[in-house]
């Protein structure tokens, strides 16, 4: 899912400079679909394998469809949206209304992982500001890391402050904390003119063989860290069941690492039987180049 021109340079790197014996080039969307097959309970094989990889990473969310074990090439959807980019968004957000954090991503990142959460219903949660209620739990204090006595941020506890508390810099938040994680649900937002996920998985729905939508959508697998956001997966079905045929049922499938799913995927690769099988070697690079591999 890269240019050609790098994935032809990543390949003369690894063979011309590190030298390397042997690679296998292969996509994380793969590599999740590989782990999904090990960890089915049911006798499914990579040859009858049909379900759809959410792929929410850092810098892109993939949607892959595999239909009996093969990707659907015309239906791979990619959305410009991922997790760098609602931290550069939090950023933007702190930095206008309360504190200057341009230069703060690692801090950010940590704020956006301990407090954002996708709202189910996005109109109704933005009332936040008219009600005192709404906004009392929504609204928190965030305390930032010092470096010395604190070394990773966390929310204050109203009533019971933690020691030199008063005397560290604090972030208020609310609003922010669904608003930056709906980027992912409508990217138009800040800008960027594509759909959200629901959108893209069913437009990716419809360049694959009907006989398997069924199938399809009872296996959709959800992996990367955006996952982990609290309420991700209701409001994805719930988008989705408005968007796809009311006879099909919508089945959303989130490992308890997301993060790490496709890494245990290529883990299994390595260690299966017949991983020579995939391996290019370095006789297959110097007989055939860098186009060999794409062949195969």
């Amino acid at each position: 899912m890269n240019f050609p021109s790098v994935q032809e340079a990543m390949l003369e790197m690894l063979f011309e400079q590190y030298r390397v014996a042997g690679m296998y080039k292969t996509t994380a969307a793969d590599l999740a679909a590989f782990n999904y097959v090990a960890d089915s309970e049911e006798r499914t094989t990579m040859q009858t394998l049909n379900c759809i990889i959410i792929d929410v990473g850092y810098s892109f969310t993939h949607i892959v469809p595999f239909v009996l074990g093969r990707r659907v090439l015309e239906g791979i959807r990619r959305i410009d949206m991922g997790g760098k980019a609602l931290t550069n968004h939090l950023k933007e957000l702190i930095s206008y209304r309360q504190l200057n954090m341009m230069d703060e991503s690692h801090v950010v990142n940590q704020i956006k992982e301990d407090v954002c959460f996708v709202a189910e219903d996005f109109k109704e949660a933005m009332r936040v500001h008219q009600c005192e209620k709404k906004r009392k739990e929504v609204a928190i204090d965030y305390v930032l890391p010092d470096f010395t006595t604190i070394k990773r941020g966390y929310v204050r506890i109203p009533g019971r402050p933690r020691m030199d508390e008063e005397t560290m810099q604090t972030v208020p938040l609310c609003n922010e904390r669904f608003t930056v994680p709906e980027l992912l649900f409508n990217p138009s937002d800040i800008g960027i003119h594509q759909v959200g996920i629901p959108e893209a998985v069913a437009d990716c729905l419809k360049a694959c063989p009907w006989q398997a939508h069924r199938e399809l959508l009872l296996n959709i697998l959800i992996v990367g860290g955006c996952a982990q956001f609290p309420g991700f997966l209701p409001r994805l079905k719930k988008d989705l069941r408005a968007l796809v045929p009311d006879d099909l049922e919508v089945s959303l499938i989130c490992p308890e690492d997301p993060v790490c799913y496709a890494w245990y995927g290529g883990r299994e690769v390595a260690t299966s039987p017949n991983f020579e099988e995939f391996v290019y070697t370095r006789d297959d690079y110097e007989e055939f180049g860098v186009h060999g591999l794409n062949q195969r």
